[in-house]
């Protein structure tokens, strides 16, 4: 009899097992509980790599949807647009406009808009079924950033282009809840100046959103297999 049970609870683990590996090995597809998204950074760290680093904050909202709710797991996928961006008001000794059309520039005129912005999906990390983050690239990032150097000196350039990306990384909790979306401090590059005085050649956005929720919406948005 005991011989019995043991085997049958062999045979159930295995087979507990061998579910697990047949899910993990099957699951070729993300799902969104929501297939629109906000998140809002408050703040977002502007780095200005110099010696010592200058830094500065501004809130930052950015709004899109995905294509669709579940997409499959091919790196450089594109699976939905950033339709929204929104920067300021700023802390400390400096400011950044995003180029979405209705920015304006200390007053004058807004620059073109740069959105949409690409999302594409890079990869995820974790242990099969389970997964802990997610990893979509942002590109065509465009802003004007200022900041001041000596008393009344200042630098004012664009940063960014069409082909220019940053790398999010979307953390997640209990069930695939979103709790972070970490901008990885990669560089925004020089690419106009408009008031120079010691203008460095790169700027580097760094922190994480913490409220991430559909258009509309309150409730925490979701990442599963399937």
């Amino acid at each position: 009899m005991r011989n019995s049970s043991r085997l049958l609870l062999s045979c159930a683990l295995v087979t507990i097992a061998f579910a697990a590996m047949v899910h993990g090995a099957s699951a070729r597809e993300l799902t969104f509980s929501s297939q629109s998204i906000r998140a809002v950074w408050a703040p977002v760290f502007v780095i200005v790599p110099m010696s010592p680093a200058a830094e500065f904050r501004c809130l930052m909202t950015l709004e899109g949807s995905f294509h669709s709710r579940t997409i499959g797991k091919a790196p450089g996928n594109l699976i939905g647009y950033i339709t929204r961006a929104i920067a300021g008001p700023c802390g400390g000794e400096g400011q950044m406009w995003v180029h979405n059309g209705t920015e304006r520039v200390l007053g004058g005129e807004a620059p073109a808009t740069s959105l949409p912005w690409h999302m594409k999906y890079l990869g995820f990390t974790g242990t099969l079924p389970a997964i802990s983050e997610v990893r979509i690239l942002l590109r065509g990032i465009r802003v004007t950033a200022m900041w001041r150097l000596f008393g009344n000196e200042s630098c004012l350039a664009v940063f960014g282009e069409a082909n220019e990306s940053i790398v999010t990384e979307w953390k997640l909790g209990p069930e695939g809840r979103v709790i972070a979306i970490q901008l990885l401090a990669q560089p925004l590059r020089k690419r106009e100046v408009i008031r120079e005085f010691s203008c460095q050649n790169e700027i580097r956005l760094n922190s994480s959103a913490t409220t991430i929720t559909p258009l509309g919406g309150t409730t925490p948005i979701s990442i599963t297999l399937i």
